[in-house]
């Protein structure tokens, strides 16, 4: 109901889906340590099941949001 309505996007397929994910945030850029301050789940992940998800996600030249931020001079926010 808003005005303007917002773009939806579906996919049909787990390697578009991957994509739009990896483009929302590509924290997979950031140092372990803030990965796992933004997302515990990851502490739970052995070194192997890491690399193999890193793994999944496509590489882009594209600044992180936290290294967006810091390019910025501007701390990132702190994770929740």
């Amino acid at each position: 109901m808003r005005f303007p309505a917002p773009r939806i996007l579906a996919f049909k397929g787990s390697s578009q889906a991957r994509y739009f994910v990896s483009r929302l945030l590509p924290a997979h850029k950031d140092p372990p340590y803030e990965q796992e301050a933004r997302f515990p789940q990851l502490r739970t992940l052995t070194t192997e099941q890491r690399t193999k998800l890193k793994s999944n996600f496509i590489h882009f030249d594209d600044p992180s949001f936290c290294e967006w931020m810091r390019s910025l001079k501007i701390l990132p926010p702190e994770p929740s």
